[in-house]
């Protein structure tokens, strides 16, 4: 009987043994679940972090690019935030080609893609087109009338060209060097509704805000604007705009658009005194016609000017149409005439801004102006 109990208490201590074992082990894979877990969360949490810099550092990059005339080619910036740090890089292409046969829905051939960005955009004619990969000297994934602008036929030799800046930004968590979080983004900026042919331009809006260009552009709703130059004038022609010294002219022309024909002609503004010309609705320049403006030219609608015509603006020019310039013109940015107007100002910074068209890192979500 004895003999029983001792065989008992023996099984008894290797099932207490086991238990023990089973239990310890259990608890040591919890815990090490857990431990897990936490190391998972962080690290999604450092990713996260470094993602925020990188944006922050983006952002940073594309205002002083816009407002501080930086060159997107030499552009290197790098910084410490919150706590990480980030770094920004520029580089620009600027190439033109022919087109070597004809455009379909999905593809452009050109006669060489070298030089051109692996994504992005290009201009053929008046067209905006954006692409998506290159194989040999083919642009893929095509999406034509970018931007707003129209699907057109092109000429079989037509010039395939590209202005864009990317960016590219990586932030890490809590350096760069030896990151617990890393993250990088890359981005083009894009040309679109205002522009210059002797300068920068100071502005970056979205496509999808275009029909707000004004508030960005002014950084004052267009009713308050009109209501205190005393309301649109209505002319007939150009030509009566000769001789206003109005430091904001507001005009429509009769039946919501201003046809300039003839010999019309009128120039706005000076040097000295510059003036911001406000046309409300489209303005079409035909037949000789010419316009010079010292200061903005800022339109509603749509710019159109035909062979022949003449249009001069020292200052800037912005609209929240189309663009089609046929005729001779001479469009320069100038930053001592803005300034003048108070566009450059500290109090005024506020005009330059940042949105999106998109929220994919590495699409076409910006565009630069």
């Amino acid at each position: 009987m004895e003999c029983k109990i001792k065989n008992q208490q023996g099984y008894l201590l290797m099932l207490a043994v086991i238990l023990i074992i089973i239990v310890t082990f259990a608890g040591t894979l919890l815990a090490s679940m857990f431990m897990g877990k936490t190391r998972a969360t962080k690290n999604n949490q450092q990713s996260n972090a470094a993602l925020y810099i990188a944006t922050s550092g983006l952002e940073i990059a594309k205002h002083e690019i816009a407002f501080k005339y930086k060159s997107c080619a030499e552009y290197n910036n790098n910084a410490t935030r919150f706590d990480g740090a980030f770094e920004v890089t520029g580089k620009t292409y600027s190439i033109a080609n022919n087109l070597q046969g004809t455009i379909t829905d999905s593809s452009i051939p050109l006669s060489s893609s070298s030089g051109f960005a692996d994504n992005g955009i290009v201009s053929i004619d008046n067209e905006l087109i954006t692409y998506v990969g290159i194989s040999g000297d083919t642009l893929l994934n095509t999406t034509r009338g970018a931007l707003g602008t129209k699907e057109a036929d092109h000429n079989l030799s037509a010039r395939v060209v590209q202005n864009q800046c990317d960016l590219t930004t990586t932030g890490g968590v809590p350096s760069i060097t030896s990151p617990d979080g890393k993250r990088t983004i890359e981005q083009p900026l894009l040309g679109f509704v205002g522009f210059s042919s002797g300068g920068k331009i100071p502005i970056i809006v979205s496509a999808s805000e275009a029909p707000n260009l004004f508030g960005y552009f002014f950084n004052v709703p267009a009713e308050k604007v009109k209501v205190a130059v005393g309301g649109s004038r209505i002319i007939a022609n150009l030509a009566e705009l000769n001789g206003l010294t109005n430091s904001i002219i507001w005009i429509t022309g009769k039946g919501g658009k201003i046809d300039a024909s003839g010999n019309d002609a009128a120039t706005v503004g000076t040097i000295s005194n510059p003036a911001i010309l406000i046309v409300d609705g489209d303005i079409t320049f035909i037949d000789k016609s010419n316009l010079t403006v010292y200061g903005i030219l800022y339109v509603t609608g749509s710019i159109t000017t035909a062979v022949g015509t003449n249009i001069t603006v020292q200052g800037q020019i912005a609209t929240n149409g189309k663009i089609n310039l046929n005729g001779d013109k001479n469009i320069t940015s100038d930053v001592a005439i803005l300034s003048k107007l108070g566009m450059l100002n500290q109090s005024n910074e506020d005009i330059i801004k940042i949105t999106y068209s998109g929220n994919n890192a590495g699409t076409l979500q910006e565009i630069f102006i």
